[in-house]
């Protein structure tokens, strides 16, 4: 979960920022001390010097700082007019530098709200496309990363759920496994059922799995709510269960989270803190069904994908 976790961070709006930076630039300007050639930095190095520009014009406001600091006014070398270009660019430098150590998921999730919709970025991330934009494959690692987030938001609702995130647990770590133990060769959804291993059938079973939350969500939340659970099941995984476990699991559907409990569930907000119950429900609400209509276009590919390598089986569990 620490892995998400990282991905979790709002940055602050712009102003924020450049509120940063001046506060930033006020600190270098306190640096400065005057002497009688004119206005130079402790190091002895000209402003000039220190910003790399033939000339630097700094606001009224940080010229009066320096004068308070020195008991004097500022040599008349220096200009009082306030040149915005020359301060707006250096902010902007500065903001493009602090950029380049913030990591690409940082910079991807700034600005989602839920953990539904970074699961949506994750899955849309693990999609190899043709030149010309239409879907040919899937990238394992990235694939699971995301299947590791929709473990997590699962975790999130409750002791309903605890069958089916075992169920996950087994068929996502016998599907890593068998892609790590040959990375090279099966690196890809296509590559990895070109071969004959053990992690065929968990990964045909984590796909159904992942098929059928992702359609209780999409009628969870858009639809009336009602009886999404046992739907989604007859939809998906009741066509590959015999009449016996049918009975068993549909019994254990009826107990799932319905959608007023799932939009009120406290972890699926990124900044939950700051947030009321009632704007945790409208992000989960906006996002929700968003993230499982992308999510579920994705595995409805993947599906083509194991049905045209003879690799979806038929057979009843």
């Amino acid at each position: 979960m620490s892995l998400f976790r990282r991905c979790f961070c709002c940055c602050c709006d712009s102003h924020d920022q450049n509120e940063s930076m001046r506060e930033s630039l006020r600190e270098d300007v306190d640096l400065a001390s005057d002497s009688e050639s004119g206005m130079s930095t402790s190091s002895g190095r000209s402003i000039n010097e220190v910003y790399g520009v033939d000339s630097m014009h700094f606001p009224p406001a940080l010229l009066r700082q320096l004068e308070e600091k020195h008991g004097s006014s500022v040599p008349p070398t220096v200009s009082t007019e306030m040149t915005v270009n020359s301060v707006s660019s250096r902010l902007q430098a500065r903001e493009d530098k602090s950029n380049i150590n913030r990591t690409e998921d940082d910079k991807k999730n700034s600005s989602l709200d839920t953990r539904f919709a970074v699961m949506e970025n994750l899955f849309l991330e693990c999609v190899i496309r043709g030149d010309s934009g239409a879907f040919e494959d899937v990238d394992l690692p990235k694939f699971f990363k995301a299947c590791d987030l929709y473990r997590d938001i699962l975790s999130t609702l409750g002791q309903a759920v605890g069958v089916v995130l075992r169920d996950i647990d087994a068929n996502l770590g016998q599907s890593k496994a068998a892609m790590e133990q040959c990375p090279s060769q099966r690196g890809t959804l296509r590559s990895y059922l070109s071969h004959e291993h053990a992690g065929l059938g968990p990964i045909m079973w984590l796909t159904r799995g992942l098929e059928f939350f992702l359609t209780m969500l999409v009628l969870l939340f858009t639809g009336t709510g009602q009886n999404a659970a046992p739907d989604a099941y007859s939809k998906t995984l009741a066509q590959y269960h015999g009449w016996f476990l049918q009975g068993v699991v549909k019994q254990g559907m009826r107990m799932m989270p319905g959608r007023d409990s799932i939009a009120a569930t406290s972890g699926l907000c990124l900044e939950e803190s700051a947030l009321t119950v009632q704007q945790r429900k409208e992000l989960v609400m906006r996002d929700g069904p968003k993230a499982a209509k992308t999510a579920l276009e994705i595995i409805e590919r993947m599906k083509e994908v194991f049905v045209s390598l003879n690799r979806w089986s038929t057979t009843k569990a």
